[in-house]
C-alpha cells in the first residue's frame, strides 16, 4: 500500500518546523499543543493497538523535532509490520515490568495509560526529577520483598497502637 507522505508543521521553540512524522496529530489544548501518533484510519488497521501514542516532548526545545520524527516513524513501522505479517507483536506491547521499583517508575513515566501523561508539563518535570532519584537510590529493590517488609512493619506498629489503647 503506497501512501503519500506529507510533512507535518509543528511549532518548536517559537518557529514552525516541517517534520517527516507519519501519523502525527496535533491537539490544541488550554496549555498549548499535545502531540500524538495515531494509527491509520483505514479499515485494515481497525484491530491494531495502540490506536494512539502520546508524544511527550518539550516544544520549547528546538531539538525535539528529531524525537517526534523518531517516535512517529517507529510507531508507523510497527503498524506496517503488523499489517504485513499480522505478526505477533506482543513483545513490543508487553509491559516492561520486572518486579523492581525502578521498572515501576519507568512504566509510570512512559505508559500512555498512566496518569503521568495527563499532568501539566511543570508537574511532569518535577516528578521526573523525583522518579530519577527513586530509580537511582532504591530502583533495584524488588517490590514483593519491599512490600512484605513494609506491611510487616505496619502490622507491628498497628499492634503496638492497639495495645496502648487497651492499657
Amino acid at each position: 500500500m503506497r501512501r503519500r507522505t506529507r510533512k507535518a508543521v509543528v511549532p518548536l521553540a517559537g518557529q514552525n518546523v516541517e517534520l517527516v512524522a507519519p501519523g502525527l496529530k496535533q491537539i490544541k489544548r488550554k496549555h498549548g499543543v499535545d502531540l500524538y501518533w495515531a494509527k491509520d484510519d483505514a479499515a485494515l488497521f481497525a484491530d491494531y493497538r495502540p490506536a494512539t501514542v502520546h508524544i511527550h516532548v518539550d516544544l520549547s526545545n528546538p531539538d525535539a523535532g528529531e524525537n517526534i520524527e523518531r517516535i512517529c516513524q517507529r510507531e508507523q513501522a510497527a503498524m506496517l509490520l503488523w499489517l504485513d505479517e499480522r505478526g505477533d507483536d506482543r513483545e513490543r506491547l508487553r509491559p516492561k515490568f520486572n518486579g523492581t521499583i525502578g521498572s515501576l517508575c519507568l512504566i509510570y513515566e512512559s505508559d500512555p495509560e498512566s496518569g503521568f501523561s495527563d499532568l501539566q508539563q511543570n508537574t511532569q518535570s518535577s516528578y521526573r526529577d523525583w522518579l530519577k532519584i527513586v530509580r537511582e537510590t532504591i530502583g533495584a529493590r524488588r517490590i514483593g520483598l519491599s512490600a512484605r517488609v513494609f506491611l510487616l512493619a505496619g502490622r507491628d506498629d498497628l499492634q503496638c497502637a492497639v495495645r496502648q489503647r487497651l492499657l
